[in-house]
């Protein structure tokens, strides 16, 4: 198999929306145009960007929480 081209951002959201109204991955990839592994790595390189902005947003309240901390010393 050939590669395809890049995913547009039209086509990444449409894949984000489809999974989260319970799309299984055969059905998102009919929808989009793609394979389903497509579909697949697009979904796992979103939950992964969810994560480490989570995990960005639990550091830097923890820094937070150390500033206020050293405050009152």
């Amino acid at each position: 198999m050939g590669k395809r081209k890049d995913l547009s951002e039209f086509d990444k959201d449409q894949i984000v929306m489809a999974r989260r109204l319970g799309q299984s991955i055969s059905k998102t990839a009919a929808l989009v145009g793609c394979s389903r592994s497509a579909v697949r790595f697009q979904v796992l390189y979103q939950n992964a960007d969810s994560l480490l902005a989570k995990a960005d947003h639990v550091g830097s309240m923890r820094h937070a929480c150390d500033d206020d901390a050293g405050a009152d010393q």
